[in-house]
Formats: C-alpha cells, structure tokens, sequence
C-alpha cells in the first residue's frame, strides 16, 4: 500500500509540472499571437463590420456542407433523437476499420516486413504510419485542388497532438488491462531517432509557414527531408550499433487477456485465429509473430464463442462479407494488393466517420474552433489508433505502436502537406508561364497555423518526457500523465482558438 501510494504522489507531482510547463508554453505563444494582432492600426481594429452577425453565426457552426455531402437525415428528425443514429453508425463504422486493420492491414504489413527483414519500430514508422496516414493525405489532396482552403493543413496539424500524445495513452492502458506484461519496455533508441527527425520536421514547417507563402522549393525540401528519413530507416540497424545498440534487444510474446475484436475472419480447429510467434530479434521479420484471439486461461472452444459473440458476428457480417470479396488474402505476393486495397477502404471508412462526426458535432451546436481540436483530430486519426491499439495489445509491438504515432505525423506533415504543395507550385508555375516564386507561391490563409505547429513541439517534449519519468516503460503511470496533458491542452487550445476566432 505504501509503495502504491509512493508510486501515485510520483504519477500526480509529475503530472502536474508537465501541465504546468504545457500550459505555459500555450500561453506564452497565445501572448505572441496578442500581442500581434494588438498591433494593428486603431481604425482598422475599430473598424464596423456589417458581416460580424455572420461571422460569429459562421464560428459556431461546425458541420460544412461543401466538405461532406448533405445529412440523409432531415434536420427535425436528427435533433429529436435521430442523432443516436449517427452514434451508431460511427461505432459501426469504427468497427469496421477495426476489421480491416486487423484482419487485413496488419496481416498484409507483417508481410511486407518479412519480404523486406524490417524490424517492428521501423515498420512502424515507415509502411505502418504511411497507411494509416492516407485519409489525412486525401484530405490534404482535397484541401488544396478541389475546395481551394486550409482544411487539409488544419486537420493534419490538429490530429497531430492526438497522434503524439492520446494515442501513447491509450496504447499504455490497452498494455496494462489487456496483457500480461503490464509494463512494456519501450525502445529508446527507436523513440529518439524519431523524436529527433520529429523535431527537424516540425521546425522545418515553422520555417516554411513563417511567411503564410509555401513555394516550390519550400515544398520540395519537404519532399526530400522525407526520403532522407526512409534512407535513415533503411539503415536503421547499424545507426543502432553505432549509438550503443537497442535497449531491449528481444521482444517477448505477449498473451492478451480479452480479444479486442471478436469476429475472426479465418479459423482454426478451436475457432480462433492464430498465427505462431515466437520470441526473436528486433531485426527478424514480423510475420513470425504470434496474433492470437486466445484468452489468458486457454483456448476458448469454438460453441462458447458462437453464443457469446453471436449478436456482434451477426451485425458484422455484411461488413466482413464484402471485405472478404474485395481484399485478397496476403498469401504469397498478394500481400501488396492486400495492402493497397486495405488503404483504400481505410480512406472510405475514415471520410465516413469523420462525416459523422462533423454531422454530430453540428447538432450538439460544438463551435467549429472546438470541434476542429476534438472531434475532428480523433476522427482522422483513427486508423492510428486502432492499429496502435491492436499490435500492442494482440503482439505487444510497443515499440512498433509508438513509432508509428510519430513516423505517421512526420509522413503527415512533409508528403501529405509537402507533396499537394509541390505539385500545385508546378501547376501554377505551367499556368502562369514563370518560375516566380512570389507568383506561383500557395497563399495559407489560417494565422493560426504556427501557434498549432508549435504546440507540437510541446506535444513530442511532453511524450519524452513522460516515457523517461517512468523509465520508457509503457506503464499505467504513461497513460495517466499523457492523458492528463492531452485534456489540459484540448481545453487551453480550444479557449485560445476561441479567443482569438
């Protein structure tokens, strides 16, 4: 009892320096932006406006019409309780994308890792991360030659912090409730390499949106800063001798004691999936790995689950019907039309939770500044979190979920902002005839893009921080301070983008 309370007043002291440290530095880039909009002549600041009615009714609104087709519901219907039906629709949906990363996304992945001998931090951060990250990739494809705004940018730079700071929160609860080995080790070797090429990443967009001006060759740098990343991850295991070698240089075989999903897609003679895994290097493939839908306590027989799960595999059916006619199985080298194809349903699933969650957030009145930080940052980013999710918690891959969270943001920002940039700069450059950077330039029109691209620095700071408090274990003490700092800086962002809408 005494090392137990010990152990909370060491969760809660440091919790409440890193919230401390977290809120100032919010506040402090708050200030900078006050202090810069304080400068602005008195006429102008005094200036009427006869559009301030609707601006302020515009702020409030957070479901557009232009970004998602119109509601299937009639607006009557769906304020008077129609609303539990988009509830519903997205746990569907979740569930859904739950199907294809497990069955299909991951499976297709451990694959790839075999082909090429990847270890799990940097399949993690490299196929992982790039196939979870292709609805923010769509989105930013939208954002810049279709609906011509910053929805794109706004909505990768708002799921970031969700990416580097919730997601790690989950994955350590999902590690302490739902496996055996309740406190992970966590490679730090993996973590820093990409903290530190997270760090260059996040500078280099500060660098690029100084300006509100994004160039060609600004948007290229991107580019090639991410293909200096892959030759990194390419090289990853003797960048690791070099730094003294990884800190845990096996991975043992981790038991979960629920499955997460219940609807297997194959079985086997006792009803349950399985693959064997024994324990190996970090620089052995994946495929090897034992996902396993067994409890704690043995196999569960095939008549028990049938009764147990019947309602769930009824209501899943039609989902896993058509899965199973459209995505191959990744036997053989139809694990890259396994993976390709698995992207694209994550994609459609993806829009269609975050048209939910936009339709949601319209009828419970959520101001858009607001909803913008929370419903719509979860909603892109649930591809990330349930594959993080699942490999922790049915492989014990910690190091492969959290290099993901990072590798993901860095794809984000340099090839799903970098890459719709570059190719609108040569558009524009084939348009206008001229190689004029100020001609052809893309024009960011949100000013508060570098206050968000800062906070991302404390995101990263924070989860570093975190992990060493509790000696880059993923423990329960991670997932309490992660989650601690996460609420704290929803609520402060989401008073300062208020503030200053």
């Amino acid at each position: 009892m005494t090392m137990m309370m010990f152990k909370l007043k060491k969760i809660s002291c440091w919790s409440i320096f890193l919230l401390i440290i977290f809120f100032f530095g919010i506040i402090s880039a708050a200030k900078l932006k006050f202090d810069k909009k304080s400068s602005l002549d008195d006429d102008e600041l005094n200036k009427p406006s006869i559009d301030d009615d609707d601006n302020n009714t515009i702020n409030q609104k957070f479901y557009s019409s232009n970004s998602y087709p119109p509601d299937f519901m009639p607006d009557h219907i769906r304020k008077n309780g129609g609303i539990f039906v988009h509830f519903f629709l997205l746990i569907y949906i979740c569930l859904s994308l739950g199907i294809v990363c497990d069955y299909y996304f991951l499976s297709s992945l451990g694959a790839i890792s075999d082909e090429l001998n990847l270890p799990a931090d940097v399949a993690g951060a490299t196929f992982m991360a790039i196939g979870t990250s292709a609805p923010e990739l769509f989105t930013s494809i939208i954002g810049v030659f279709i609906s011509k705004d910053d929805i794109g940018t706004g909505t990768i730079l708002g799921s970031a912090v969700f990416n580097i700071i919730f997601i790690p929160a989950v994955c350590s609860f999902a590690s302490y409730f739902f496996s055996t080995n309740q406190q992970a080790n966590v490679s730090k070797f993996a973590i820093i390499r990409d903290s530190i090429f997270y760090l260059i990443t996040v500078t280099t967009l500060l660098l690029v949106l100084k300006d509100n001006f994004v160039d060609w060759i600004e948007s290229l740098a991107m580019i090639c800063l991410f293909c200096i990343y892959l030759i990194i991850m390419y090289y990853n295991t003797k960048l690791g001798d070099l730094a003294g070698g990884k800190i845990s240089p096996t991975i043992t075989p981790v038991t979960e004691k629920t499955p997460l999903l219940t609807v297997p897609n194959e079985m086997d003679g006792n009803g349950m999936e399985s693959l064997s895994i024994p324990s190996r290097s970090r620089t052995n493939s994946l495929s090897n790995r034992r996902l396993s839908s067994m409890a704690e306590d043995g196999i569960i027989e095939e008549e028990n689950w049938a009764e147990s799960n019947l309602l769930m595999k009824i209501l899943l059916y039609p989902v896993q019907f058509i899965f199973r006619w459209t995505i191959p199985k990744p036997i053989g080298y139809w694990f890259i039309t396994t993976f390709i194809i698995s992207i694209f349903w994550i994609i459609l699933l993806t829009y269609l939770s975050v048209w939910m969650v936009t339709i949601i957030g319209d009828t419970l009145k959520i101001p858009e500044t607001v909803g913008g930080l929370t419903l719509l940052a979860a909603g892109t980013s649930i591809p990330e979190l349930i594959s993080s999710v699942l490999v922790v918690k049915r492989a014990g891959l910690v190091d492969m979920a959290l290099c993901n969270s990072i590798g993901s943001n860095i794809f984000d920002i340099l090839i799903c902002l970098g890459l719709p940039w570059f190719i609108k700069s040569i558009i524009n450059m084939i348009d206008f005839s001229t190689l004029d950077t100020s001609i052809t330039s893309i024009v960011i029109h949100s000013e508060g893009l570098p206050l968000t691209t800062f906070s991302l620095l404390l995101a990263i700071i924070a989860l570093i921080t975190s992990l060493s408090m509790f000696e880059w274990k993923l423990s329960l003490g991670v997932g309490i301070t992660c989650t601690c700092i996460y609420i704290v800086f929803i609520t402060i962002a989401s008073f300062v983008e208020i503030a200053f809408a």
